[in-house]
């Protein structure tokens, strides 16, 4: 516990309350997120309104809601595990919305068949997990430290 305080300390790594998040409706009759128990990692977002996705192609989709999110988190957006019954995938694998951004939330969806994809008003195919981060500080050094893997790269460490 110690060692985390420290790091904590020097990283300037602050906690704040993500217990109640803010969130705005920007479109009229958008349903907000669902939490699906008390001990879900994350929420779910409804489709605000039915969308199609063309065959191989990626397309921003929108939630149709803006959301405050606490100084020292990131919300991710991340594939609920239904989607694995949709050709439908997030291309850069989850999405990052950081804490300064109060702009309308949209998902990158790709479809990746040879069929178009309707996505249904109300489908959850995506969800939010808030996520603690901390302030980053860089320092440029000559060297790095030395480790068993060093520079193995991809794959370096076995299958």
């Amino acid at each position: 516990m110690e060692l985390l305080n420290r790091i904590k300390r020097i990283f300037g790594y602050k906690r704040y309350n993500a217990d109640v998040i803010k969130i705005k409706r920007c479109m009229p009759g958008v349903l907000l997120p669902k939490v699906g128990s008390v001990d879900a990692a994350g929420m779910d977002f409804y489709q605000p309104e039915s969308v199609v996705i063309e065959p191989h192609q990626t397309q921003y989709v929108t939630l149709g809601l803006a959301v405050e999110i606490p100084k020292g988190y990131m919300l991710m957006l991340a594939p609920r595990s239904s989607m694995s019954k949709t050709p439908l995938i997030i291309p850069n694998s989850f999405g990052v919305i950081d804490a300064d951004y109060r702009g309308e939330i949209k998902a990158i969806l790709h479809n990746t068949s040879d069929t178009p994809y309707l996505i249904q008003k109300g489908d959850r195919l995506v969800q939010g997990i808030m996520v603690p981060v901390g302030a980053l500080k860089l320092l440029e050094v000559a060297q790095l430290t030395e480790t068993v893997r060093g520079t193995g790269g991809i794959g370096s460490t076995g299958k």
